[in-house]
Formats: C-alpha cells, sequence, structure tokens
C-alpha cells in the first residue's frame, strides 16, 4: 500500500480502533480453530502481531525492550559457560524431587540487601507449608542469572533452552501452504488496518520456538511428574503450559502484570479461544479478572493475593509522606514522560520535590532525556536497585502511564495521575473508579486530588497461607478430576 494511504489511516485509527479490528477479524477468520502441524499458531502471534500493528500505526513504541547483560566481552562468555554447566550438573533440574509443587519463576530479579529477589516466587514459598516439597526453575535471560538469589535450591534451565536454541537453528520454518494460510491472514489486517505488517515471520520464528522447546519441556515434566505447575508469565511459554496440559498436570499463572481490557495476552473479550491458557489465574484481587474476559473465564481463577507487596506495606508503615511526587518511567513512553516532566516541574511550587525513577536500562545507556530532566531541577533516582516501595510511601502523588507499579502506588497511599500517552487506555478502568485522573498537560495535575476511598482488597487481597493452600487445592481437584486435562 502507498505510504500516503498509510498515513492517512494512521490519523483515523486509535488504540481502540486497532482492537476494534483484531477482534473483529480474528472472530471473522476463526483463528483460533486455525492449526499449522498441529500447533495453535494464533495463541503464539495474537499478542505480539497486535502489538507490532500499534508500532507500525504511530500508535507508541510497543517493541519490548532489547536484552540487556550486566557483563561484557570475556567476563560474559565466562558467565554463560558457568551457567550451563551448572545446568548440567548441580543446579540442573533432572535433579529436582519428582511429584512435587514446581515452579517456574521469574529471572528479572530485584536486589534485596545481598540478594536478588524473585517478587512473585520468593514471597509464595514463605506462605506454603515447610514440609510441602517445591521445587523452582528459572530460565535464564541471555543466558545469565542473578546471584546470589534469594532463592533455595534453584534449578537453571538453561541447558534446555541452549539445545531449544540450536534445533531453532535447523528448523525449516513455514512450508508453501503454511505461507499462503498466514499471508492470506495478513492481507486481511493489512486491509482493515492500512499498513503492511510481516506476520509471515512473526508465525515462522513462533513455530521455530514451538517446535524447539515444546518436546523437550515435555519431556523434563514427564521424568519429574510434578503434581501442579506454576508459572509466573504464561504469555512466551504456550510450549510448557501445552506440554504440562497434555500430561495431565494442571497449571497456573501466577499474576505479575496488570490485566486490561486490549492486553491481548490476556484479553479475550472477542469469544475467541485460546487452547494454550493455564487453568487457573492465581490474581492480585479480584479488580484484575473483573477487567478482562481471561480465556477460560471467571470460573477459571483465585484470588492469591500479591505475597512481596503484602510484605512491604508492612515494613513501611510507619513512613511519612513527603511533598513528593514520583515518576515512573517505562522505556516505551519515557520520551514523552521526559518532556511532560520537564515542563510540569516549572510550573510546581519549590517546595514541591519531583523524582523520576528511569527504566535501569535508560541509567545504565545514559539516556539523553536523563540530563534534561536534571537541568531542569527534576532528581532523577540514580540506583536502579532503588526501594521503589519506600519511594511511593513517602510520596503524595505518583505519575506515569501504564505500569503496574502505579496501581502498587495506590495501594500506599499515592494520588495517582496517567500520562496520556501510548499504552494509557490500559488505565481507563482505573480512572473510571476515581482511584486516578487522566492528564495531557502539566496544568492538569491538580495537587488536590484526592481518589475515591476504594477496597483494596479488590486491587490487592492480603497474601496469606490460607490463600496459598487454596490455589494448590483448587489445582489438585483439577488433576483429580480428570486423568488429562484437554
Amino acid at each position: 500500500m502507498p505510504g500516503g494511504a498509510a498515513v492517512e489511516v494512521v490519523r483515523e485509527l486509535s488504540a481502540e480502533g486497532v482492537l476494534e479490528v483484531f477482534e473483529r477479524v480474528e472472530r471473522a477468520l476463526a483463528l483460533d480453530e486455525r492449526r499449522i502441524d498441529g500447533i495453535p499458531w494464533w495463541d503464539l502471534a495474537r499478542h505480539p502481531f497486535h502489538r507490532t500493528a500499534l508500532t507500525a500505526l504511530g500508535l507508541g513504541d510497543l517493541e519490548p525492550p532489547p536484552r540487556t547483560t550486566h557483563l561484557d566481552g570475556l567476563a560474559r562468555g565466562f558467565s554463560v559457560v558457568m551457567n550451563l554447566l551448572r545446568a548440567v550438573t548441580t543446579r540442573s533440574p533432572r535433579r529436582a524431587r519428582k511429584r512435587s509443587v514446581l515452579i517456574v519463576g521469574h529471572p528479572r530479579r530485584r536486589k534485596v540487601d545481598e540478594h536478588w529477589v524473585d517478587l512473585y516466587v520468593d514471597p509464595l514459598l514463605a506462605l506454603l507449608p515447610a514440609d510441602r516439597p517445591v521445587e523452582v526453575l528459572e530460565e535464564p535471560i541471555d543466558f545469565e542469572h542473578r546471584r546470589p538469589a534469594a532463592t533455595r535450591g534453584l534449578r537453571y534451565l538453561d541447558a534446555l533452552r541452549a539445545r531449544a536454541r540450536w534445533a531453532e537453528r535447523r528448523d525449516p520454518g513455514l512450508n508453501a501452504a503454511a505461507r499462503d494460510e498466514v499471508r492470506k491472514v495478513a492481507e486481511r489486517f493489512e486491509a482493515e488496518l492500512g499498513v503492511q505488517l510481516d506476520l509471515e515471520a512473526l508465525v515462522a520464528l513462533e513455530l521455530r520456538r514451538w517446535r524447539a522447546r515444546h518436546p523437550r519441556y515435555r519431556a523434563l515434566l514427564a521424568a519429574l511428574e510434578p503434581e501442579v505447575l506454576l508459572v509466573v508469565r504464561a504469555a512466551r511459554q504456550e510450549p510448557l503450559v501445552a506440554a504440562a496440559r497434555e500430561l495431565g498436570i494442571p497449571v497456573a499463572e501466577l499474576q505479575h502484570g496488570s490485566p486490561a481490557r486490549g492486553k491481548l495476552n490476556y484479553d479475550y473479550s472477542s469469544g475467541i479461544a485460546k487452547t494454550t491458557f493455564p487453568d487457573l489465574f492465581a490474581s492480585f484481587g479480584r479488580f484484575w479478572t473483573d477487567a478482562v474476559v481471561l480465556p477460560r473465564g471467571d470460573a477459571a481463577t483465585e484470588v492469591l493475593g500479591f505475597p512481596w507487596l503484602s510484605a512491604q506495606r508492612a515494613r513501611h508503615t510507619h513512613v511519612e509522606k513527603r511533598a513528593r511526587l514520583l515518576v515512573l518511567s517505562q522505556r516505551d513512553v519515557a520520551s514523552a514522560l521526559v518532556a511532560f516532566c520537564v515542563a510540569l516541574r516549572a510550573r510546581l511550587p519549590i517546595g514541591i520535590e519531583v523524582l523520576y525513577k528511569p527504566h535501569p536500562e535508560d541509567l545504565r545507556r545514559g539516556a539523553g532525556g536523563l540530563e534534561a530532566l536534571r537541568s531542569a531541577g527534576v532528581v532523577v533516582v540514580e540506583d536502579p536497585n532503588a526501594d521503589l516501595y519506600a519511594l511511593q510511601a513517602s510520596a503524595r502523588w505518583q505519575l506515569g502511564v501504564y505500569s503496574t507499579a502505579l496501581y502498587e502506588g495506590i495501594a500506599f497511599g499515592c494520588a495517582t495521575f496517567v500520562l496520556r500517552a501510548a499504552g494509557a487506555e490500559q488505565m481507563t478502568r482505573l480512572v473510571d473508579r476515581g482511584l486516578a485522573r487522566f492528564v495531557s498537560e502539566p496544568s492538569e495535575v491538580d495537587l488536590e486530588f484526592s481518589p475515591a476511598a476504594a477496597d483494596l482488597e479488590e486491587l490487592f487481597a492480603e497474601a496469606s497461607p490460607a490463600r496459598a493452600e487454596a490455589l494448590l487445592m483448587r489445582l489438585h481437584e483439577l488433576r483429580s478430576a480428570s486423568s488429562g486435562i484437554a
């Protein structure tokens, strides 16, 4: 399509318009029923393809951040080799106990004191009975792990991923019939959106990953025979979830982000199915699952709470509020936030501190926008491991776009402003509930704003051993109800 025509459509479409197109087309083409070599490829491509379309249409740079590493050169190479050795020796998942509660954690840990903590797994482990066998596996980020980890007995999946990556390179990709099918689907989206989109390359990549990982995950699970499987992130882990369910192992996802209308890794309001979604979704609170239609429906949820937040709120009870506005940045909207903060700092009284917490990668690279902030009198949080909750506990106000951390700030009593930038539409329900306000100009930041009284249990239920045990009981009931979960 000529560039001029695409630009014209971009001006007419909004994020909501793109979502309407996606949901209409996927229903019309019954994309959830499509298979290539038996693989439900729309399960894999739907969310990243939607993000790609938004980016192509100028509705925000929503591409995931690049892989980063804290090591370089020979040090990084040595680290990778050592992690692979650990993954086949002392940290081998094959040495895990059989018939345990198996957890695949989150490698993006946070340093607390001298250890790196998995915010979603480590606090949960403290709620489980000490005599219950639990094994925790961790996938690498570019074949690296944060050490020393707070998780005792942690086992690495590096060797499995290395073998899978080698298999990906040898995978033939799409055959002619599959390419033709995917191309026709892409043409329908392109006609509706008015922009060219490379769905074929995306599907080929996802299928290579599936074919490389699925048999290896299945072999590992068959060897370990876990009673249940908990995963922190199910998106991009569809081969693992599928392998577990094929073996009759019930799966639950531990909430780690913010499901919202239009986030297509969770929102299936269009009515299509996702066969590789976990059996249960363990939510922070009722608010999150009321906001979207999950693939398995409301009955397939269990309120767990956010164990890390529950523990940290208790720690920060006595922190006093200050005249501080905390800005929570995200890499994909950082430029918009920087420009807004510079203008906001010029408008606010001197006695109010504006504190900007950048993404760790922006700190590492010394992003240019940070210097503009400092010059304008905005305080940049220089420590990538700064205690976010301590900052939120001390701040009267907070500003961001769609970060999950904004919800956590509400739990710490921050009056919340949402900048209208790419992705802000995900916060509409929060604003509609009176818990936050949208702002487009610095003049709209009303320091007298007081959020509506709310039942915080809806956002973040109090995590407890009873809730953790209830989650496991639900999974065991699923296992007992069927010898295999279809």
